[in-house]
């Protein structure tokens, strides 16, 4: 009931928004699962997830030898619910006294060249679970994972990924 136009244009951008990223994915699948870890454990984790994609470009306004740059082509922020059981924290009784916080990943050989790149993932080992085969092909192949730690580090502002099996 503003009467600025262009505050009623912001907000109805910003609505529409909103309710295209709440009905593109499962958000009440994430919203439900971390509502239920509450009640259960005492502790609802979810965190917001943000996914650029990078596309490469040349300017092409300068007569110099032209220097590629990265540009945002697609960019998407996702909730994604966080197991209780794959969640640390440093010391703190505040959030803000929080120096580090942790998350567990299971990541397959495929994931982790995708995240990592092919060096990285011949090198980590995988927990070995079995070895089930059937002619040539070993069936448990595509049930094995590597353990990664993703660590959040606040005072240092990066993020790391630890294998501890690596």
């Amino acid at each position: 009931r503003d009467k600025d136009p262009v505050g009623k244009a912001a907000s109805e951008v910003l609505e529409r928004s909103l309710s295209y990223c709440v009905d593109s994915y499962d958000f009440d699948g994430a919203i439900k699962d971390t509502v239920l870890d509450a009640y259960l454990v005492g502790r609802g984790i979810a965190r917001i997830k943000y996914e650029p994609k990078f596309t490469q470009m040349l300017d092409e306004s300068q007569a110099l030898p032209q220097q590629p740059y990265d540009e945002i082509s697609d960019e998407k922020a996702t909730i994604a619910y966080v197991d209780y059981e794959s969640f640390r924290r440093g010391p703190g009784k505040r959030w803000h006294q929080v120096p580090w916080v942790s998350f567990e990943h299971r990541f397959n050989y495929d994931m982790l060249v995708e995240k990592f790149g092919k060096e990285i993932a011949d090198a980590v080992p995988l927990d070995d679970v079995g070895t089930e085969k059937v002619g040539d092909k070993d069936v448990r192949e595509m049930f094995k994972t590597a353990c990664v730690q993703e660590i959040w580090d606040k005072d240092a502002k990066r993020v790391l990924f630890i294998a501890p099996s690596y």
